[in-house]
């Protein structure tokens, strides 16, 4: 549980600089370790091939999450 601690205080520091959209630091920090989890954990319980690229993945889910919360993204 530390974990996501430690997420909402870095997204509490974006949304009181105000740029992300929305108000609570822990529920897009939920949002963002759910995104995690998908790629990390349940693409391969469901069978998916493994992206041989980690960081191709880090970059998509980032860029997901920051389309989705950051004020002004597209």
């Amino acid at each position: 549980m530390d974990s996501i601690h430690g997420l909402a205080a870095v997204m509490r520091r974006y949304v009181e600089s105000g740029e992300l959209v929305d108000d609570d630091p822990y529920r897009l920090a939920r949002a963002f370790q759910g995104l995690l989890l998908s790629f990390g954990v349940l693409g391969g319980l469901w069978g998916l091939p493994a992206d041989p690229d980690p960081e191709r993945d880090a970059r998509t889910i980032v860029s997901f999450f920051l389309c989705g919360v950051k004020r002004g993204a597209p």
